[in-house]
């Protein structure tokens, strides 16, 4: 029962322990120039530039000049900072050599030499001392007045205790304290100290006390206590909200996984119809420190409120990671994202379309002519939104307005919803109520009011057939720093999965990929049924991390993130699927350019065999070597390369590249079904979907890296030489080239085949996907046939 007290002048600790106990009394700087107990600083700051030597030159003219003009009126000591220990040897010869007499104060010295160099300065037998890093902390010189800083602390704690060592008060001395530094090097949270136009006798109480005001709000001494009560929370309306089962429920027995560094500090709930409120607690580090300095018990909240009747649970959190950490205990039952036609309900009770905001998607796929992503902004913004985009764009999110007081918005990523306001807990409630009400209470929308003709959203159950192609989530890796871990194997680097679709059994609904990461690969499955919708088979243990700061990474295995960023299936049909959510194009307006069609002469190929042959019989040519005789006509020994890719992953099945005419042609060969060409869907299948595969190489910084693999194994070089493939490689510009993909089946009656108007003509049908996806790549296409 013995009450202690805890006097400090330094309350910012450098290690992860807390200060244990309740911050009671401030005393602060502010007021401590109105006592003078402290005396103002005057800061004199040089632009001396980024270069060590010229910068050091600039920085000891200038303390010489401030120590001679101070001297003249004033005892006066100096002291002079750096960080490393070499830094301060060469500082001590260019010092004495300006005139000033100094020594050196550092850790590699024993007490003994420190102690007969500070009293050397005490008794004035010099000029003044250089420090190294924190070994000025706890000196007591009463007549220092100048401070130099040839390496400018980074943090406002340290810069602050540093400075205490000249602000003091001496009877002997008059004025103010001065600091010399260089506002040229100056970084971080001490910007604004060293480019402010006030006096450092305002600016630096001012700092202090908001470093202290956040020191408060961050820490959580009171949130132990038995007495605490949760203060009136002032929340920002959003929710990622999730459709769940009937036997959904909370698990009062949740815990944190073992492995966490989260806590939990508090639990609340009014009642089992009212939101569950959840605070979190970590000892985090702060980004600027390196890893030096916590913040202790650093809170985060989660509002997580179950309806029950309407099967819906709206999620709130202040750090997805820290809610990571329990929902897996927590949430019994399984929760799914709402559907995009059922998010966009949430904005079916506005009268009126005026869009703050509009963010599309690409539907289609990523290219240069075409981004992943478009935001437009402004009043009444759906109405700059050109019809065409429906082609290629999808709803991404949305900001919509209704008279001054009512903004909201969804993003269809997560399924978020949000409104442009802040209330307590219970109007948090009131609102996530009029939302679930929305949600469920009418038929789901396509699109959202005022954009009908953007691509249009549905449910999707089940797969009717196998995809073209799968593309990984672009946003998450390849926005982000991570890592990819195997057990047994390696860690990957900022590599992005390659996803290919192996088989699909119609019965059961059950998609089976290959995934690889660069060597490694293994098998994934996909079915609308299960839950998770993607599994992972692999008899290792991967993880994926996340990297956003060396103090800040979270680690999930490799199945979660499948589940939390879905990959993108590109159907045959025109269509994708993301998640649990079919996306269709607008493409009722297409027709397809003549220039598509190219008719060729086939006489001397065996339309029916596809694999080159080095020794082929010139009059029963297969398909790929047929292809190749076209390309002689045209190509240039000189400067041009053509390249057989032969084997599994293969990029096309020929590769013309023209140096002179900086163009590359990606040519994939597929034999006809039958002797004679006509207008079968079976024809075309394949090839449309390796034609789509190679857009990934279209504008692709790593095409000639690649070539030169292939190259090691079953590829070869036809026509051209390695030489000259060097250097076409070594001058290679990715945005100075065009690129062609080009379809090459003998088994297309060409005629047949581009007539829209002809029925039942699938391959015209399956062509227009084909076409857009290959144009929002920025090349061109072009499909050979008889």
């Amino acid at each position: 029962n013995v009450r202690r007290i805890f006097l400090t002048a330094t309350p910012f600790r450098r290690d992860r322990k807390a200060m244990e106990a309740k911050l009671t009394y401030h005393y602060s700087l502010r007021q401590a120039f109105d006592d003078n107990i402290l005396r103002p600083i005057d800061f004199a700051g040089v632009r001396a530039g980024t270069s060590d030597y010229d910068s050091d030159s600039i920085l000891i003219e200038a303390a010489k000049k401030a120590f001679d003009e101070e001297k003249s009126r004033n005892p006066v000591s100096l002291m002079i900072r750096t960080d490393r220990i070499i830094h301060a040897k060469q500082l001590l010869d260019r010092y004495n050599s300006s005139g000033l007499k100094v020594d050196i104060v550092h850790s590699d010295r024993n007490d003994k030499e420190n102690k007969c160099v500070i009293n050397k300065v005490k008794e004035r037998k010099l000029d003044g001392l250089i420090s190294v890093g924190m070994v000025s902390e706890g000196l007591d010189i009463p007549l220092l007045k100048i401070a130099v800083f040839h390496s400018t602390p980074k943090s406002i704690p340290y810069t602050i205790q540093f400075l205490g060592r000249i602000s003091r008060q001496p009877t002997e001395q008059s004025g103010n304290a001065i600091l010399v530094a260089n506002t040229d090097e100056v970084r971080g949270e001490v910007y604004r100290l060293y480019n402010s136009d006030e006096t450092w006798a305002k600016v630096v109480p001012q700092l202090i006390d908001e470093s202290m005001r956040k020191a408060r709000y961050y820490r959580s001494a009171l949130i132990g206590d038995s007495d605490f009560v949760l203060p009136d929370l002032n929340i920002y309306f959003s929710s990622i909200i999730y459709d769940v089962e009937d036997n959904f429920h909370f698990d009062t027995n949740f815990t944190v996984k073992n492995a966490s560094p989260y806590r939990i500090s508090y639990i609340s709930q009014q009642g089992i119809n009212t939101p569950l409120v959840i605070i979190t607690e970590i000892d985090k580090p702060i980004e600027w420190a390196n890893g030096d300095i916590c913040i202790d018990n650093y809170l985060d909240i989660h509002v997580l409120y179950h309806i029950p009747e309407k099967n819906l649970l709206f999620e709130l959190t202040s750090s997805k990671e820290a809610l990571g950490a329990f929902s897996d205990s927590l949430y019994n039952g399984d929760i799914k994202n709402i559907c995009h036609s059922k998010l966009y309900k949430a904005l079916s009770q506005f009268d009126k379309e005026n869009y703050l905001m509009v963010g599309m998607k690409n539907a289609v796929m990523p290219g240069s002519s075409h981004p992943s992503y478009k935001t437009f902004m402004g009043s009444s913004v759906q109405d700059t939104i050109r019809n065409s985009e429906g082609r290629v764009f999808a709803v991404g999110h949305a900001l919509m307005q209704m008279g001054e007081e009512k903004t909201w918005g969804i993003a269809t990523k997560k399924g978020r919803v949000w409104a442009m306001k802040r209330g307590t807990l219970d109007e948090y409630q009131s609102w996530c109520d009029i939302i679930a009400d929305l949600l469920t209470s009418s038929a789901d929308q396509s699109t959202l009011p005022g954009l009908s003709f953007l691509a249009s959203s549905t449910p999707i159950a089940m797969l009717d057939e196998i995809p073209a192609s799968i593309i990984p989530d672009d946003s998450f890796f390849k926005a982000n720093l991570l890592s990819i871990s195997i057990r047994g194997d390696k860690v990957y680097t900022n590599v992005v999965p390659n996803i290919e679709p192996r088989s699909f059994d119609k019965t059961n609904g059950n998609l089976i990929c290959d995934l690889h990461i660069e060597s490694f690969s293994c098998q994934i499955n996909m079915n609308f049924d299960n839950t998770p919708l993607w599994t992972v088979n692999s008899d290792k243990e991967i993880k994926v991390t996340l990297v956003k700061n060396q103090n800040n990474a979270s680690t999930k295995s490799l199945e979660r993130i499948l589940n939390d960023y879905p990959p993108t299936l590109i159907m045959p049909k025109g269509y994708i699927i993301e998640g649990r959510t079919k996306i269709t194009p607008n493409s009722s307006i297409e027709d397809l350019p003549d220039r598509l069609w190219v008719k060729k002469n086939w006489r001397n190929c065996n339309i029916m065999a596809e694999a080159y042959n080095p020794k082929p019989n010139p009059k029963k040519l297969p398909v790929i070597n047929q292809a190749i005789e076209y390309i002689k006509a045209e190509f240039s020994g000189g400067s041009d390369v053509l390249i057989l890719d032969d084997g599994a992953h293969e990029i096309a099945d020929i590769i013309w590249i023209q140096g002179a005419e900086h163009f590359i042609h990606y040519i994939h060969c597929k034999p006809s079904s039958t002797s004679k060409p006509g207008c079968r869907k079976r024809d075309c299948d394949i090839v449309f979907t390796q034609a789509m595969r190679s857009i990934h190489w279209v504008y692709s910084e790593l095409i000639f890296e690649r070539l030169r693999e292939r190259l090691g194994g079953k590829s070869k070089l036809i026509l051209g030489n390695q030489q000259l493939l060097e250097d076409i490689a070594n001058h290679f510009r990715v945005n100075k080239w065009r690129y062609r993909i080009v379809v090459a089946q003998p088994g297309f009656d060409i005629e047949k085949v581009s007539n829209r108007t002809r029925r039942n003509n699938n391959v015209y049908e399956l062509a227009i996907p084909t076409y857009e996806r290959i144009l929002a790549g920025s090349a061109d296409f072009e499909i050979w046939g008889s």
